[in-house]
């Protein structure tokens, strides 16, 4: 091979190189950013999970107290 040819062939691989680096950069880059979008869901996740259980329990408790008020004694029914 002549000098020219093999830099010709030199130049080309280290164009191909050049242009591979850039698309793994641009990959990792893009990854690292999905990654951030799927931590900070998860944390929306569990927030929100922890706001539906209080929730519930409140209206759970709310509940047990609006039907201790409403409810009759089985005696005071047999008087009538």
């Amino acid at each position: 091979m002549t000098a020219s040819i093999i830099r010709e062939k030199l130049g080309k691989l280290i164009e191909e190189q050049k242009q591979r680096e850039a698309q793994v950069t641009s990959w990792q880059e893009q990854q690292e950013k999905i990654s951030l979008a799927i931590r900070q869901t998860k944390e929306a996740h569990d927030f929100t999970r922890g706001q539906i259980s209080a929730l519930e329990e409140l209206l759970a408790e709310d509940e047990k107290k609006v039907s201790k008020k409403v409810s009759v004694p089985d005696d005071a029914n047999e008087e009538e």
